[in-house]
């Protein structure tokens, strides 16, 4: 994982929040990840004509659904979580590596979600978070790649760990458990969904790419 060295600071302390979720809403946790990541799978799976550009937003309603007992998993889950890690396969190298990036993080978020499902381990939702905090991480390096040149390792995980897009992450995450925690309803799930449409790396937002008309 291309995360430089903010998994072994991050880790130990998003587990002790997530510790003290149940498993609905450690699930929703997870959905809640993958839900900033979505637009990054739609954009690249738009950008290179893969059907289902919205995999991993259907993908992220059915977690919502689930941890909120509004609606069951798919009956084959194996199966789905075969395709949606299969889903990328074919379009490896035909777009910007940087939309690419976040599609596979995307795709790796959402499957911690149908993971927990099958089992409940909240290791689970920690691996997921980092991944996420990865997703972020990758993106300022991708974007940056002309700052942090010649600098030595220490010197670029250093900047790259200060940057307010990775710093973002770690504070959504954080309020993620915070608003999950003692409980939670659909109308908790509808506040969490709005901050992350104005967070994380958000493709469309940003301008990588522009929905077709």
């Amino acid at each position: 994982m291309d995360n430089g060295s903010q998994g072994s600071a991050w880790e130990p302390l998003i587990a002790r929040k997530l510790a003290e979720l149940t498993d609905p809403g450690r699930l929703a946790f997870i959905a809640s990840l993958a839900d900033r990541l979505a637009p990054s799978y739609e954009a690249f799976a738009t950008e290179v004509g893969l059907l289902g550009g919205r995999f991993v937003a259907r993908m992220v309603e059915m977690l919502f659904k689930v941890a909120l007992n509004e609606g069951s998993a798919p009956e084959e889950l194996s199966a789905t979580r075969s395709v949606l890690l299969s889903s990328l396969d074919d379009a490896r190298g035909r777009s910007l590596v940087i939309l690419e990036s976040g599609a596979r993080y995307a795709v790796r978020v959402a499957d911690y979600g149908l993971a927990y499902i099958e089992r409940a381990d909240a290791a689970l939702a920690v691996e997921a978070a980092s991944t996420a905090c990865a997703a972020a991480y990758a993106y300022v390096r991708l974007v940056t790649v002309p700052l942090t040149a010649g600098r030595d390792d220490a010197a670029r995980d250093a900047w790259l760990e200060a940057a307010p897009l990775v710093i973002e992450e770690r504070e959504r995450q954080l309020g993620d458990v915070d608003a999950l925690v003692g409980g939670f309803d659909a109308r908790t799930i509808e506040r969490m969904r709005a901050a992350n449409r104005r967070a994380g790396i958000q493709p469309f937002e940003r301008g990588l790419y522009h929905r077709p008309p």
